[in-house]
């Protein structure tokens, strides 16, 4: 009887402690789950929060990225409009010019220049100068005939330079306002490149940079212009071949008498200036034999410009 009493105790305790045992195990287990997914969830909810707190909480991730590049654009944009401190700085956004980091200054150089040109001289001249080896400049008003392109064609395919001088040359419509000339220009500049491939670095007003036209807004043309990266040029030798009265011996001794190391000559290309043609000649020779060279501008030779008042 004793025997078997112990037996059956004995069975209780076994089947407690594995009672227990297994219990225990359960717990464990339960809370292992609970922290792993108190962790995952935990994680889930971080990165919704950062997702919500950048965008809309229903923007998807690729919607995110474009509204992110959108954000950069519209920040270009208003800086590029807050940039432009006046309304006619936003107008023709194609039109801008790189200037040189330095500009040079050489000896014993004479700068040729041909105003309001093509016309039925340009040939002629063209030939002079190539009969003499030498290079210049031309300052072009707006003729968009195809004899008058083909005659810019030649102009640059000889090696000299194109400048735009204005595209109607009508001094009281141009220097109406800061946006008339621009106006003006980009249609100038346009053609030219429309024509020669070549997009002008170099301008010359019409009538110079200062005159009774332009005198109450040049100095906001000629800031605007600098902004975007034009050179202008005057002159300091005047042929006088604008004179109605020009003579060939007027015209020559003009040049002659004036002239200097790094002059600017203003000459005219237009039909009715033969006296100009038939003085060219003799004038190259004439500084030759002096000890000149001659060379065409660029935006890298130091300009000559009038004073300002």
């Amino acid at each position: 009887m004793y025997i078997g009493s112990v037996r059956f105790f004995k069975h209780i305790i076994i089947s407690v402690l594995t009672f227990i045992l297994l219990t225990i195990i359960i717990l464990i287990i339960t809370l292992f789950n609970s922290i792993v997914q108190a962790a995952y969830d935990g994680n889930g909810i971080s990165a919704d929060s950062q997702q919500v707190s950048a965008v809309d909480k229903d923007t998807s991730p690729n919607q995110l990225q474009n509204t992110n590049a959108e954000n950069s654009i519209s920040e270009i944009a208003v800086k590029k409009t807050t940039t432009a401190s006046k309304p006619y700085q936003a107008l023709y956004p194609d039109l801008y010019s790189e200037k040189p980091q330095k500009t040079v200054k050489q000896d014993n150089v004479v700068y040729l220049t041909f105003d309001d040109g093509p016309s039925e001289r340009t040939a002629e001249i063209l030939k002079i100068l190539k009969e003499n080896n030498i290079k210049a400049t031309f300052f072009l008003i707006g003729k968009n005939d195809e004899k008058s392109k083909e005659l810019m064609r030649q102009i640059v395919e000889d090696g000299h330079t194109v400048g735009v001088h204005s595209f109607t040359h009508k001094y009281k419509t141009i220097y109406n306002s800061v946006e008339a000339y621009l106006k003006d220009f980009n249609e100038m500049y346009n053609l030219i490149y429309e024509a020669t491939g070549v997009k002008p670095s170099i301008f010359r007003f019409p009538g110079g940079s200062v005159n009774d036209f332009n005198k109450n807004i040049y100095k906001e043309i000629i800031q605007e212009m600098n902004r975007r990266g034009f050179t202008y040029f005057d002159w300091n030798v005047d042929s006088s071949d604008a004179v109605p009265s020009a003579t060939v011996k007027r015209i020559t001794q003009c040049v002659l008498n004036e002239v200097s190391s790094g002059s600017i000559v203003l000459f005219h290309d237009s039909s009715y200036k033969t006296e100009t043609v038939s003085s060219l000649n003799g004038i190259i020779k004439n500084l030759k034999h002096s000890g000149y060279t001659f060379d065409k501008l660029t935006n890298a030779v130091k300009p000559i410009t009038f004073k300002q008042n």
